[in-house]
């Protein structure tokens, strides 16, 4: 008898009350402890969940249908926490659909916010939550982009657990004309978690725009954008880790120094990134003190890694705007840079190689990497003017089976060399055009014990280079671990 009275108590108040206003009512859960034991993740800011006040944007009037835009509701909802100093904004199963940018003046927002302040966003899950937006972008000219969530000049924020689309379809790389919205951005903010969220289209997917601090982007996926896919422009101390990124058709992450502010401190974690296309590079950083680590980089149309300008063009920066101090260490690149097979040639940039420099960077690390099946070189340094890597390390790197060399440094145009540069312990296998490519001026350059299957090709003014350095390429037949499954 009592388990009939409680059953159908039950009943009753889920008459009464959404589900989403009972999860609410409940408080919101904290990630558990197993998400912060991961590697990288251990100095992460804990937020707690739990013990903050929670309203319900369902209970404000937001239609979790679908069918009518839910702008006032949202913007009523988040009004209310503010007067609570802060709190969890619940955004319950459903699909929620925000006004359609128009793009001018400020109508270019579907829904944006400047000056929040504790003021955390959780829905029931990326594929349970979704915001959406309809923005027809085919025919659009304007270089005028479209927006659908927007942050600005806010602190102590996160994201959490909600899916982002719009509507049609609209997955390509159009440079000059629109391409869709930009998902989820911030601006000019600090202390920002976006977490387990979910962009399956748009322009680009998550976006921190110039001066964002202390910005954290983990376990999200991000698919099928007609731009870059996680951005970082002139950022400080980020990290981006355990992400998923398809179908991306720029960078799928860049951390770039552009003109309004200093990139530095960014940092790229086990993120997986496949199936690049359009102007796909993978990772592309520039600025001080990136960290790029244990990354999986598979099937990019161009560049794996691209070590890029100062801004798009060449910035007129002091000594505390270098491309400096990056550690590139234990990542996996396969079949990279594949504009360079000429049945895949589109238009855009070259890099000729999966790892390549296009500005001039010192005081790089190249640690631990394996470079497979490159469509040019493995790892091409000087092939642009003014692109350089002096004062750097290349050790216990694994180049195979790459189309070009193994190794690429300067070229018949640019004769670049390096200054100060380490070669050691590396392997060179397998690799179509040869193993190492020497062509320029090496003055202090230090190489040992690299294992190699065909002897070095050493170009003009390469008697810069010791006797002692050029004797320790250990020619070998090498034992390759890469097997190309189309070959």
């Amino acid at each position: 008898m009592k388990m009939k009275t409680c059953l159908a108590l039950l009943l009753l108040l889920s008459l009464f009350f959404p589900v989403g206003a009972l999860h609410a009512a409940s408080g919101i859960q904290n990630l558990p402890p197993e998400f912060y034991a991961r590697k990288g993740l251990e100095k992460l800011p804990r937020i707690d969940y739990q013990s903050m006040p929670v309203v319900n944007v369902v209970d404000f009037g937001a239609d979790p249908s679908g069918r009518n835009i839910v702008n006032e509701a949202f913007d009523k909802a988040v009004e209310a926490l503010g007067k609570k100093g802060g709190g969890v904004l619940f955004v319950p199963r459903g699909v929620f659909r925000f006004r359609s940018p128009e793009l001018k003046a400020d109508l270019r927002w579907s829904w944006r916010n400047k000056g929040l302040k504790n003021i955390h966003i959780v829905g029931a899950g990326a594929e349970k939550t979704l915001i959406t937006v309809d923005f027809n972008a085919v025919g659009e000219t304007s270089r005028v982009p479209g927006y659908l969530w927007n942050f600005t000049g806010c602190e102590n924020m996160s994201v959490r657990e909600i899916g982002f689309s719009q509507f049609p379809r609209f997955g390509m790389r159009s440079p000059g004309a629109c391409e869709g919205v930009f998902a989820l951005s911030f601006g000019d903010s600090r202390r920002i978690q976006v977490l387990r969220v979910t962009v399956d289209q748009g322009r680009m997917g998550i976006c921190f725009w110039p001066l964002c601090k202390e910005i954290a982007v983990i376990d999200c996926d991000v698919r099928n954008t007609g731009a870059d896919g996680i951005k970082f422009d002139s950022c400080i101390d980020t990290l981006a880790a355990y992400n998923y990124l398809e179908g991306i058709n720029d960078d799928s992450f860049s951390g770039l120094h552009m003109a309004k502010g200093l990139s530095e401190n960014n940092h790229f974690l086990r993120n997986v990134l496949v199936n690049n296309y359009g102007w796909g590079r993978g990772i592309a950083i520039s600025g001080r003190n990136h960290h790029v680590e244990e990354n999986w980089v598979e099937a990019q149309a161009m560049a794996g890694l691209l070590l890029h300008s100062l801004g798009f063009k060449e910035m007129k920066v002091g000594k505390d705007h270098q491309n400096t101090g990056h550690v590139i260490q234990n990542n996996t690149f396969v079949r990279c840079d594949l504009h360079a097979i000429k049945e895949n040639l589109l238009a855009g940039h070259r890099y000729s190689g999966t790892i390549a420099t296009h500005r001039a960077f010192t005081r790089v690390q190249f640690t631990g990497n394996r470079v497979f099946g490159s469509a040019s070189h493995g790892f091409g340094i000087g092939l642009f003017e003014k692109s350089r890597l002096d004062q750097s390390k290349i050790s216990k790197n694994d180049f195979e089976g790459n189309l070009g060399y193994g190794l690429a440094i300067g070229s018949v145009r640019t004769n670049a060399g390096a200054e100060e540069l380490t070669l050691k312990d590396n392997l060179f296998a397998s690799n179509r055009s040869g193993s190492v490519m020497l062509l320029g001026n090496f003055p202090g350059m230090i190489a040992r014990g690299n294992r190699v299957d065909s002897n070095p090709a050493c170009g003009m003014q390469v008697s810069a280079l010791k006797p002692a350095a050029r004797d320790n390429f250990q020619l070998e037949k090498v034992k390759r671990t890469y097997v190309d499954c189309y070959a």
